[in-house]
């Protein structure tokens, strides 16, 4: 019956659109068409790739042998194989459709042709097979096409899909062949090079097996360009996993290597991308590149070499290798030598032996936004290569944290030097060195453990850093400059009168030098530490009376200072601290200093309690750079603090959050997005109604068409309708989305301006649907059969769109949102609520979600979060976002399961500091208690009630709203509460 349908479908869908019958040859004629029905019906290929005639092959079938059926049949035939093994070798010059849809098994009739040779040809579907050398496999030669189980030789535009090669000398070889397809090909035991590629380009592999050859490799490469793997398994084989020689601009994305020799080998290629790949456990180096240069290695694994090096640069220039997780490695994690322009970037690079980063005769080598710690001797080494930067990075728990000699020009900037056993940053025979702006602190091992040491190094400077609790803070015998144009550095054992430093001026500088044995001094030694990150600063700050009766008024005054060349603009906030250690928050001025100028500022406090009390002042520039300006006053510890409830949220009934892909400003919902994304109303589903929106298009990317609308009777992220403004195409367009298929109901010319308000209306009775701007009806349409019922919501894709006084009217009454605040709990189906919890999943990137609640700045903060599972090798995380101001700055709080870490992390203009990070057992599925609580510069966190990380100088963002954040995991929140004062 379902075949007689199809036919009868078919002949009239031919007779429409003017089509003979074109299967006539051979006498075949209708019988034909009824022989590719039922294969079609059976078998599920789409009728348009079958316009020729079906033949089989096997018991029962037209022919015994595949290649008669090979040579009997014509382009674009479809060639059946029952299931059976077979002894030839099969030699296609045409297009056809060759398919074992149960499988079969071909075995070479001759073992010196290749099993599947395509010459010559596009066009060639191939699907099912299993290619077997022998039973007992065979030895072979090397690379020779005779000795093969598949070649395409001149072939392009061809299909192989779920095809397995076993025992074969050599598995695949692609030579001179382009535009192919590989689909699904399981390469197993080959005796030499599992898939080999030569002369070979803008070729597509997804889920390749290359596994166990014998004595060669898995995938090569060779003369072979712009080709694309998706999901390689290259395991277990004798040589590289990878091997690209003279081949560049590939690409490779996800998948492994592992078990092999090496596991990628690049010898002569450039320009390549390896992306999202565990490449763990080979025997030599894990990737090796030779005289290979501008290549990305990035979002990866690189794990347990067992011998060599993790990354191994040779000769190479300007590689990046950015996010990888290059641990456990037997020799250094990242080797550069004899390479120039290397840049390795936010990394996590530990437990490697004897060094995390190696650079070798390699100038102008990069280490940025990297953590590089617990390696068994030196964090970051560098030897005889000039104009190294080792910057933004965090470094610790190493013997030597930095080290460096014969080197000319090295610059050690805007790091964190902590617990290094030894040295925190070590310096021989070098010159013109920038040692500026770092944390040395708590390198402490033995007695003459130094938190630097220069020894005959000269004409370099060392200023604006803190040194803090080292057993010697520093060693310099050549004399070099400790201090640079009046700015010098902070001493944790120079800093009080009984240490010696004395500060008459109030300049904030000690008026002796800091004596640096056995032949240096800082002459400007700072008496507090990070003052230099403040210019303009707060001078001057005078709290009167000190200790007044309660019900009196302290003042709180002071200067702002100005000695740069610039007019500053910013903010100033001030907090009291209460002798029982509450806080309370006195306010947010803003201020303009001119150039050279200063402004006197008060703030105002009525004692509630008797004691003395401590202040916090904070000022900050307009544009929230805390590099470049903001200074900050602070005293004693004091938290417990307790005042307004800012955020109660049990998740039992839809919540009011919103993802940074949708925000709230300027009363309205604003979804900006590159890609396609949708917020939806969980707690609404209606059959008929009316729903309305003002939208309001921002911007549109006009190469992408970017469009912006209403979304109603939405089911799912593949199930709704759409209707939808395109501005770039002067266009408003009605969809059905079923399944992720869409359909174009309905279209009409209409221009939109960026910028202007328009009215979305849409009316829903049954079947049929109008659509109208500013009340203007434009669109209808009389089928709405595939989503009866559903919930409403909003759509961007591509463009930057503002939503607000949305409203529903449906037989319930009327249903009404403003977004001023919002009171109705939207979504996105990367949120949403299940469970009664607040639940995401975020694999392959990150994302936060933050409370529309008011910006504080002290506050208790606490939830309960539970962990549902991670993505391997990615180090999944999930945790709670405070003071949080946008996507680029905020502090976050976060579990990683996979580590059984907790780390408390500031984030500032997108570059990630490690403030404090603590070992404790996580598992997977199970719940915890987060709470932070911040006060002034401070914060406290504690997991399941017990305190686990601690840090003292929250200085960039004073204040902000909640979040949770979730990355490369499966998280659920619920419980969330929060108390400001």
């Amino acid at each position: 019956l379902e075949t007689q349908i199809i036919y009868t479908l078919l002949k009239k869908t031919l007779r429409v659109v003017g089509v003979s019958h074109p299967w006539t040859k051979y006498g075949c004629g209708c019988m034909a068409l009824r022989k590719l029905l039922v294969f079609v019906a059976v078998f599920g290929f789409s009728l348009a790739v079958a316009w020729g005639e079906v033949i089989t092959v096997g018991s029962g079938g037209n022919f015994s042998t595949i290649q008669e059926a090979v040579a009997y049949a014509s382009p674009y035939d479809t060639i059946l194989v029952m299931p059976g093994v077979y002894y030839e070798n099969l030699h296609l010059t045409k297009p056809l459709n060759l398919s074992a849809p149960y499988g079969a098994t071909v075995i070479p009739g001759d073992q010196y042709l290749p099993v599947l040779h395509l010459q010559g040809v596009s066009g060639v579907n191939v699907s099912g097979f299993t290619l077997r050398y022998a039973e007992t496999g065979g030895a072979g030669a090397p690379g020779v096409p005779g000795m093969l189980g598949i070649y395409l030789e001149s072939a392009s535009g061809n299909l192989l899909r779920n095809v397995s090669v076993l025992g074969f000398p050599t598995g695949v070889i692609l030579n001179s062949s382009t535009g192919n397809v590989l689909e699904g090909v399981r390469v197993l035991s080959a005796t030499w090079n599992s898939i080999y590629l030569e002369n070979s380009s803008s070729n597509t592999l997804v889920d390749i097996v290359a596994k166990g050859s014998a004595r060669a490799h898995g995938v090569v490469l060779r003369l072979s360009n712009s080709n694309t793997f998706i999901n390689l398994t290259a395991s277990g084989n004798s040589g590289h996993g990878v091997l690209l020689e003279s081949s560049g601009y590939n690409a490779f994305y996800g998948g492994e290597a592992v078990n092999n020799t090496f596991g990628f080998f690049l010898q002569g290629s450039s320009g390549n991308v390896i992306a999202g790949m565990n490449i763990s456990l080979n025997y030599a180096e894990n990737l090796r590149f030779e005289e290979s240069s501008y290549n990305t290695l990035k979002n990866s694994v690189v794990y347990s070499s067992v011998t060599e090096n993790g990354i191994y640069l040779n000769e190479s220039h300007y590689n990046t290798l950015s996010n990888l997780s290059i641990a456990r490695n037997r020799w250094n994690g990242v080797y550069i030598n004899a390479s120039r322009g290397n840049n390795v970037v936010g990394c996590d690079i530990y437990a490697n032996e004897p060094a995390g980063v190696y650079i070798l005769n390699s100038p102008e080598s990069v280490v940025s936004e990297s953590r590089v710690h617990h390696n068994l001797w030196r964090g970051v080494y560098v030897v005889a290569s000039d104009g190294v930067r080792v910057e933004n990075s965090s470094i610790y728990a190493n013997q030597e944290g930095v080290y460096f000699e014969l080197s000319t020009g090295v610059r050690v900037v805007n790091n964190t030097l902590d617990s290094n056993l030894l040295y925190g940053i070590r310096a021989r025979s070098s010159g013109a060195a920038t040692i500026a702006l770092n944390t040395v602190s708590n390198t402490t091992a033995n007695p003459w453990a130094k938190g630097v040491e220069l020894s005959s190094v000269t004409g370099s400077v060392v200023y604006h850093n803190a040194f803090l609790n080292n057993s010697i803070q520093a060693w310099d015998d050549s004399g070099n400059a400790w201090d640079y144009a009046g700015r010098g550095n902070y001493w944790s054992d120079y800093d009080t009168q009984a240490e010696g430093c004395y500060d008459s001026d109030l300049n904030r500088r000690c008026d002796s030098p800091y004596a640096i044995p056995p032949n240096a001094s800082d002459r400007y030694p700072y008496t507090k530490p990070y003052l230099w990150l403040g210019v303009p600063r707060i001078a001057g700050a005078v709290a009167s009376p000190t200790e007044p009766a309660v019900g009196g008024t302290v003042n709180l005054t002071f200067t702002l200072v100005n000695p740069g060349s610039a007019d500053f603009s910013g903010r100033v906030e001030g907090s009291a601290w209460l002798p029982d250690g509450t806080g309370r928050y006195l306010g947010i001025k803003s201020v303009f200093i001119p150039a050279g100028g200063s402004l006197n500022v008060t703030f105002h406090h009525t004692v509630s309690q008797g004691g003395s009390h401590d202040y916090d002042l904070y000022l900050e520039p307009q544009n929230g750079n805390w590099l470049t300006a903001i200074d900050h006053v602070y005293v004693q510890d004091g938290f417990r603090g307790r005042g307004a409830q800012v955020l109660s949220e049990g998740f039992g009934a839809p919540p009011d959050w919103s993802t940074l892909r949708w925000r709230f400003t300027g009363g309205e919902y604003v979804g900006t997005a590159e890609g396609a994304s949708v917020a939806y109303l969980p707690g609404y589903s209606g059959t008929d109604f009316t729903y309305t929106a003002e939208m309001r298009l921002y911007s549109a990317n006009a190469t992408l068409s970017g469009t912006a609308g209403v979304v109603f009777r939405y089911r799912d992220e593949s199930n709704y309708y759409l209707l939808t403004a395109y501005p770039t195409l002067s266009l408003l367009r009605l969809w059905s989305v079923v399944n992720g298929t869409w359909y174009l109901l309905n279209e009409t010319q209409y221009t939109f301006t960026p910028g202007a308000s328009y009215l979305l209306e849409v009316s829903l009775s049954g079947s049929r649907v109008v659509a109208r701007v500013n009340s203007t009806p434009l669109l209808t349409f009389s089928a709405l059969s595939s989503h009866p019922s559903g919930s409403v919501g909003l759509r961007v894709r591509d463009a930057s769109a503002g939503f607000g006084w949305v409203r529903i009217q449906d037989a319930s009454g009327v249903r009404y949102e403003s977004f001023s605040p919002p009171s109705l709990g939207w979504c996105t189906l990367r949120w949403c609520t299940s469970g009664g919890a607040y639940s995401s999943t975020a694999y392959e990137f990150s994302t936060i979600s933050f409370s529309p609640s008011p910006v504080v700045a002290n506050l208790t903060y606490e939830v309960r979060l539970r962990i549902l599972g991670g993505k391997q090798w990615t180090n999944p995380t999930a945790g709670v976002v405070f003071r949080y101001r946008d996507e680029s700055n905020y502090y976050l709080y976060t579990l990683y399961p996979e580590s059984n870490l907790t780390r408390l992390w500031s984030v500032v203009n997108g570059t990630w500091y490690l403030l404090d990070e603590a070992q404790h057992p996580l598992e997977y599925g199970r719940s915890y208690v987060l709470r932070v609580e911040v006060a002034g510069a401070r914060v406290r966190a504690y997991l399941d009630g017990r305190r686990v990380l601690g840090f003292s100088a929250l200085s960039s963002h004073p204040s902000g709203r909640l979040g949770v954040r979730i990355r490369n995991a499966d998280a659920e929140y619920d419980y969330a509460t929060a108390e400001s004062w």
